[in-house]
């Protein structure tokens, strides 16, 4: 007996469709699934898997962003319209080599390594702002910004930092880290996080020092990361944790956004939801079909934890 040794099995919407339907004997095996049909049970597996973002958990859905800070600045809008900037790819980070004047296009820095054309990129000016632009094309030692120029001088050693794409907006952040970056240093130390009620009734929101606190205010559209105080320079920027959004099913040819051991679930419980809809909903075999789809659920919930940290310290008390 061999095994296959392949690990890549999927499904895809039709597969999905077309099983779930099977499981409520809505077509036999040798039925298509006529178009009409179709659309109205992907308008159910769509809304089930987004009611599963409330989970919270996800773990093949949570990745690290980055989030470049502004001076005096407290409110970022997390948007792929914004004209702040975070990403969740890693960043890469230089230094002006030279000093550069206001109005030139070509800049020297420490390293060109990993920086390509069409990357954003953060130059920090003496006018203590920083200032984006796209790479238009690299040299040895040097970065070419046209068509754009410099606002202001910039000095060597002026922090310039490089990343490709924004990412999506997150369907929630989950933890925030005040972040340093150097050539030959990195540290990141938690924040606090901060409720809307909180944050909106500090007294002074402009307050300027070392970043300690945040708050996410995940809203329709868009989202807003808060932080308290405000940053006076440009030591600090932010890294966060996020779950991002799960992906849509448009397409026939689709594959879900979830991990394999997440398909009889799938399955199972668009089953549960369409079996209203056709009018399956009764009888033995449907209350079957909920506890399948219900095991598969707690299942597959089961396999989505993160092995946690126990901390143990001894109780500081006073003897009398």
């Amino acid at each position: 007996m061999t095994v296959s040794t392949t690990t890549d099995y999927t499904d895809t919407r039709a597969t999905i469709i077309r099983d779930a339907l099977l499981e409520i004997r809505e077509i036999s095996p040798v039925d298509q699934v006529a178009d009409e049909i179709g659309e109205i049970v992907n308008r159910h597996l769509n809304r089930l898997i987004k009611s599963w973002q409330a989970f919270g958990d996800n773990l093949w859905k949570k990745n690290t962003g980055y989030l470049f800070l502004d001076v005096g600045v407290s409110d970022y809008l997390i948007s792929e319209n914004s004209s702040q900037h975070f990403t969740s790819e890693p960043y890469k980070y230089t230094s002006l080599s030279a000093d550069a004047s206001s109005g030139v296009s070509i800049i020297a820095v420490e390293s060109t390594a990993n920086i390509n054309s069409g990357d954003n990129i953060g130059i920090v000016l003496n006018n203590n702002t920083r200032f984006w632009a796209k790479v238009d094309s690299t040299g040895i030692g040097t970065v070419d910004i046209s068509p754009s120029t410099l606002p202001d001088d910039a000095r060597s050693g002026n922090k310039v930092v490089f990343y490709t794409n924004k990412t999506k907006k997150p369907f929630n952040i989950l933890s925030v880290n005040r972040l340093t970056v150097s050539q030959s240093f990195r540290n990141e130390v938690p924040l606090t996080y901060l409720s809307y009620q909180d944050f909106f009734e500090l007294p002074n929101k402009n307050s300027a020092a070392v970043p300690t606190m945040y708050n996410y205010d995940r809203q329709l559209n868009d989202a807003v990361i808060r932080i308290w105080p405000v940053p006076s320079d440009f030591t600090y920027d932010l890294s966060f944790v996020f779950q991002s959004v799960f992906f849509d099913f448009d397409t026939n040819e689709n594959s879900p956004d979830f991990p394999q051991e997440w398909y009889d679930a799938l399955v199972l419980n668009l089953a549960v939801r369409c079996a209203s809809t056709f009018g399956k909903n009764v009888g033995q075999s449907y209350a079957n079909l909920e506890k399948r789809a219900s095991d598969a659920l707690i299942l597959a919930n089961s396999h989505d934890n993160e092995q946690g940290s126990m901390r143990i310290q001894p109780e500081n008390r006073r003897l009398r």
